[in-house]
Parts: C-alpha cells; structure tokens; sequence
C-alpha cells in the first residue's frame, strides 16, 4: 500500500468542511462557489451545509427520528408501517418479515434493497452489506452535518407499491418560509427503477421549464385528485423550517410521508437552464435563511 492512499482517509476526515465543500463544487461546476454572499440555490445549500447546523435537522434526517416528529407536526396516520428496527442485523428476525418490503438505513440515503420474494435474495448478501452500511458514517462523503451524529440503524418498512404495482410517484415539494407564508414548488419523481423522470410545478399545477435531476416526461403527468391535500401535509411539516424538501406518496388518495431533506442533493446537481440556480437561490433567499 502506498503511504499517500494510505493517509487518504484521514485527510477527507480532517479536512476543513469549507475547503472540502469548495473543491466538490468546482469540480462538478467549475467554478468555486461564493460561500460568503451565495446567490445560487446550489451555493446556498452548501452554504447551509457549512453554517445552518441545528439538532432538529438531525432528527428529522433520521428516519427513524422523524417518525415521532411526523406523528406530532401532521398526523401518524401517514407514516409508512415500520415492520422492524434495530442496531443490529439479528434484531429485524428477517426470516419472519412480510414480503413486499424495503430495508434502508436510518442514517443514509438511496442506499435501499427491495425484497420481494425472500426465497430469491440471498440474506447472507443482504447481511452483509447492510452491516457494512452501519459502520458508515455520511457526512463524510458531502459534508452534510445533520448525519453526522445519528447513531446508524436498520428499519424495515412495507413496500409502498402503486395500483400497477410499480413503485409510486414522489411528491417532492421545496418548501420556502417566508415568515410563514410558504411557498411550494412540487418536484414530482415518476418512473423509478425503470425509466426515472423529474417535473416540476407550482402550486397552481404550472409546469416549470427546467431540469434538475432526471428529465423531464415527454408527457406531462396529470394532476393528482388529493393534490391540495398533498400541499395541507406538506406545509404542516415544514412550517418549523425556513426551507426543507418534504418527500410524499400517494397511493389512492391515502397520503404517506417518505422523509425530510434539509440539502437536496447536497447542492452538486445543475439546474438545466442555469438561470433556474438563481431563481431558486432567489426563493431560498427571500425567506431570511442566511441573516438569521
């Protein structure tokens, strides 16, 4: 092993967050973000990411957290069944789990398997990597503060499946506080595991002209029938926030709530057109995030 591959580890670890989160940005946009006056969406979100640390983000990116804070901010009805949890592989009694189910990590992100028939996964595999993901630590890779401190976990919960089976649409609404007036910006997910596309809509169901990361559905999906509903769930749960991502299913017309995102994407994905990072800088900005 050379010295210099072996120290790599320490230096991500040691590293200034600034000065790690500068050279991420400019690789991916090539150019240094303004961390001191950001105008961008994509520079404001990491400068949340230097700046922004609060206890409550934490819990609410902790998906096992956040269940107690859904329960009290809207309402448990929407949670997802939770089927199993535990600091261990041994504590999910996996042999006894109801297939269709997902298993992910209470401290991670999009790193998921889906099982939907256990006689065709091998759990030794399923073991393995998960074990492996618990002695992860994410806020490492993006420097994304609020995973820092969860104590990691596994959490099994029934597999939400659409009236085709397929796995649903996710309502992804960016929602903006203004002193609490809020405004929504729907980002709709639709196509997973397949052929993944990104829309985006105003309340007023007005598609917006931009990609950010998945393109756009050749045709517009439809507006779904409980959609001022989605918007009621999604200004509960973010009235607390200055800016969070508030994830949602629907399935129909029950409601259930995925999770809280306080960095979309770290802040490393381009808006296509470009002009759309600083409309949503703009938004983001409005609410008062930075001066207080």
């Amino acid at each position: 092993m050379r010295i210099k591959n072996f120290f790599r580890p320490f230096k991500v670890k040691l590293g200034s967050d600034r000065r790690y989160i500068r050279k991420r940005y400019k690789k991916i946009f090539g150019f240094e973000p303004n961390l001191d006056n950001p105008t961008r969406f994509s520079e404001v979100i990491n400068w949340i990411k230097i700046n922004n640390r609060n206890n409550i983000h934490s819990t609410c990116s902790d998906k096992l957290a956040v269940r107690d804070f859904v329960k009290k901010a809207a309402n448990a009805d929407i949670l997802i069944p939770l089927l199993a949890h535990g600091s261990r592989w041994v504590d999910l009694n996996y042999c006894s789990l109801k297939e269709p189910f997902i298993i992910k990590t209470n401290h991670g992100s999009g790193q998921v398997r889906i099982i939907y028939d256990k006689r065709q996964e091998s759990e030794t595999d399923i073991r393995k990597d998960f074990e492996s993901q618990l002695k992860e630590n994410y806020y490492y890779g993006l420097r994304e503060w609020q995973y820092k401190n969860i104590k990691p976990k596994i959490l099994v919960e029934k597999l939400l499946q659409a009236e085709n089976g397929l796995i649903p649409d996710d309502y992804k609404f960016h929602c903006f506080n203004n002193n609490g007036a809020i405004e929504l910006v729907l980002e709709l997910i639709s196509g997973r595991l397949s052929n993944t596309r990104g829309d985006f809509y105003t309340e007023s169901w007005d598609r917006l002209p931009f990609e950010l990361s998945y393109p756009k559905s050749e045709v517009a999906p439809e507006k779904p029938a409980n959609f001022p509903e989605l918007c009621a769930v999604a200004r509960q749960l973010s009235k607390h926030f200055q800016y969070v991502r508030v994830d949602l299913y629907t399935i129909g017309n029950k409601i259930y709530f995925g999770e809280l995102t306080f960095t979309p994407t770290s802040g490393v994905t381009r808006f296509q057109p470009d002009d759309w990072d600083f409309i949503f800088g703009k938004k983001i900005l409005d609410t008062g995030i930075i001066k207080n």
